[in-house]
């Protein structure tokens, strides 16, 4: 590629002089990771634009030039400088070529869910190739696909979802200049959230991180089939079900009452059931948050996501509303410090390394929504929705979504190294007991709460824990 060259070096830790650091606007922890495990690819994100309907495949290839000219960082390389990441774009060239045809295959769509796979296994070198693929596919003549896999430190699912959106305008307007004002706008972002991340109120925020995940932290520890072998394989599975009917409206009916969110009361929820099949009584659950707040941002493909580890502690004793009350004030504390880089915690916590274990939480509660992804070109829908790589980076990681105007879809993902399907099954029951726990009773105690699924008592007194406490 040709023309200026920009190159974003990190902006550093207060205080921290030879610490990795924090690159503003994308997170150092994800590159720590790749370091340790170059050729695993449970950071890839992994998503498929479908097209119903009609479509012009080199109109649709000048949209997707003009789309990377507008948005250069999307061909960045990354690569090391005296021992710091810097990110150098434009660098590689990505084109759109001809599409794969599946239609006289027997099976079209499982010949595309078969390359999507094998797309996903493939792991990113961060320094050597693009951390970008796009491939096309046509299913039927009114069925055409655009996968694309890519390195989670590119983009996260809202930039992904904004940027087809945007492919689609330019589709439609076959628009063959990038507008300018959109050409800077990632660095523009950068500016901003470099100033931000120099700001007096990163030190608020620093105290808040140390104290929260200072000292000794827990090991979430759940039963799993025999003991953990190195390395693990990250495959998983998916296992779900719906919070519908008198048990979403009791939630609702809760969050009006206590001042909660529903991410709030589910988060509850999770972590009691979590402590009950762990046997402890602090977890720490990983949450992502957006951080899309704001004009400036809420529409750059870039990655804005942070995780914040939100540490519950749960004393026998507790009553529901108590429990309800400390969970709302740890998200309440985190979110107004949500600005402070994950990776920024990991240095001042210095957690305990174990194989195979992700740092810090082993767990995430996901309940982030995107913009709409469906948009109409010319006749054609255009819809673009996230894949299941078939990897997960977590021992479980429960993801909660609007379902239609009165229900809650929950998918639980969790390793195959770490859990039965049995138990995979019987853990997200446990939830759905616990969340309606936490809106029924809230002078009940959290410790005389009911978790263990009738149908799921056997599973568990099969399996024995991984590692010794």
């Amino acid at each position: 590629m040709s023309g200026k060259i920009t190159r974003v070096r990190n902006v550093r830790a207060p205080g921290r002089r030879h610490a990795p650091s924090a690159r503003a606007g994308s997170p150092p922890s994800r590159r720590f990771h790749w370091r340790l495990e170059p050729d695993n690819p449970y950071y890839s994100y992994q998503g498929v634009l479908r097209i119903d309907g009609p479509v012009e495949w080199e109109r649709l290839a000048r949209a997707w030039s003009t789309l990377l000219a507008e948005n250069p960082n999307l061909t960045a390389r990354i690569a090391e400088d005296d021992g710091e990441p810097v990110q150098s774009f434009p660098h590689w060239t990505i084109p759109l070529g001809d599409p794969t045809d599946l239609e006289d295959t027997p099976a079209p769509e499982q010949a595309f869910r078969a390359d999507a796979a094998a797309e996903a296994a493939r792991p990113f070198r961060l320094d050597r190739e693009p951390i970008l693929r796009i491939r096309g596919f046509r299913l039927a003549p009114d069925d055409h696909r655009l996968l694309v896999t890519m390195h989670e430190v590119l983009l996260d699912g809202w930039g992904a979802t904004i940027l087809f959106q945007r492919m689609g305008v330019l589709y439609r307007d076959d628009a063959s200049a990038p507008d300018p004002h959109r050409r800077r706008r990632y660095e523009r972002f950068l500016d901003r959230r470099t100033d931000e991340l120099r700001g007096p109120e990163m030190a608020r925020a620093r105290d808040h991180w140390r104290q929260e995940l200072g000292g000794e932290l827990p090991i979430l520890d759940l039963p799993s089939p025999g003991p953990r072998r190195p390395p693990p394989s990250y495959r998983g599975r998916i296992v779900e079900r719906a919070l519908s009917g008198d048990r979403y409206a009791d939630l609702r009916r809760t969050c009006r009452a206590t001042g909660c969110t529903p991410f709030m009361v589910v988060l509850a929820g999770y972590a009691l059931a979590l402590g009950y099949y762990a046997d402890t009584d602090d977890v720490i659950v990983g949450a992502p948050i957006a951080n899309r707040d704001g004009p400036d941002r809420i529409d750059v493909p870039t990655f804005t996501l942070n995780m914040l580890p939100l540490r519950i502690d749960m004393p026998p004793g507790r009553p529901v509303a108590e429990h309800l009350r400390h969970v709302r004030n740890k998200v309440a504390d985190a979110y107004s410090t949500a600005g402070y880089p994950f990776g920024w915690m990991l240095q001042n916590s210095h957690p305990t390394r174990r194989s195979g274990r992700t740092p810090v939480s082993q767990t995430m509660l996901n309940m982030l929504t995107y913009p709409a992804g469906a948009i109409d070109v010319d006749g054609a829908h255009w819809s673009f929705t996230e894949l299941d790589t078939g990897f997960t980076k977590y021992d479980c990681t429960l993801y909660v979504q609007q379902h239609g105007p009165d229900a809650y879809l929950l998918q639980l993902a969790y390793q195959l190294d770490v859990l039965t399907d049995e138990l995979a099954e019987a853990l997200l029951d446990s939830v759905l007991a616990a969340i309606e726990a936490m809106t029924a009773d809230g002078a009940l105690s959290i410790s005389t709460v009911d978790l263990l699924p009738a149908a799921h008592r056997l599973a568990l007194t099969e399996v024995t824990h991984g590692e010794q406490k």
